[in-house]
């Protein structure tokens, strides 16, 4: 080889390594780039997960509420029903005797079936 074909060549290695180099340069500017996409995905997953969880505390609260909320509104429901069954039963039981000449009343009839208290409506 003449000197000529080795400096030619030399330049060319030397270029390939310059070359070499910025595609390294490149490959680790991509890896610290995918390596931060990882942590930022990592982040959001355990966002989200903390959101599920916190919303699945709030919808088990909400449903504790209703079914409070269901109890008192029955509690409530009874309370005024025997509120107004107290007051308009005298003065209903009256008027009943003196209109139609009735003698006998049932107020909220009952009946026990397999173990289960039942209002009759209809006595």
């Amino acid at each position: 080889m003449t000197d000529h074909a080795i400096e030619t060549r030399l330049t060319q290695v030397e270029g390939g390594q310059t070359d070499l180099q910025a595609l390294l340069a490149d490959h680790a500017a991509w890896r610290r780039e995918m390596q931060e996409a990882g942590r930022e995905y990592e982040r959001r997953f355990l966002e989200t997960e903390r959101q599920m969880q916190e919303t699945d505390r709030m919808i088990k609260e909400g449903r504790r509420d209703i079914r409070e909320l269901g109890k008192q509104n029955g509690g409530l429901g009874q309370k005024f029903g025997g509120f107004t069954e107290g007051m308009a039963l005298p003065s209903m039981e009256r008027r009943l005797a003196e209109r139609f000449g009735t003698t006998s009343f049932a107020v909220r009839p009952r009946s026990r079936i397999g173990g289960e208290e039942l209002e009759v409506a209809d006595a």
